[in-house]
């Protein structure tokens, strides 16, 4: 007997590359200098200007799998981060109930 047939085929499943960053197709080795920079997000800033800002920078970030030709904007966030700007839904209340435990306790804490 062909087990193979007791199982059904994989669903086709298609990456939607315009919502995935485009470093993680291949490196932007045509970009001749890079920047780093580490921001915190104030508790004091209102949530208003916090998802405005974000907004501002998500529309200027690079997505999609081409390769930027003159500059790139790459964006990482860490799990304070996203909880200072405003991430919704999670399970049981938590926004990052979803993600791995090493991150939602960030290096800085790693037990």
């Amino acid at each position: 007997a062909n087990i193979s047939s007791a199982f059904p085929p994989p669903l086709e499943q298609q990456l939607e590359t315009g919502e995935i960053q485009s470093i993680f197709f291949g490196p932007f080795g045509s970009l001749a200098h890079a920047h780093m920079m580490a921001i915190a997000i104030p508790q004091t800033l209102s949530r208003a200007s916090r998802r405005a800002w974000l907004e501002f920078v998500v529309a200027r970030a690079s997505f999609g799998d081409g390769v930027p030709r003159e500059r790139a904007m790459t964006l990482a966030f860490g799990p304070d981060g996203l909880r200072r700007l405003g991430l919704d839904g999670g399970v049981e209340g938590d926004p990052l109930g979803t993600f791995p435990v090493a991150f939602r306790h960030g290096m800085g804490n790693p037990e």
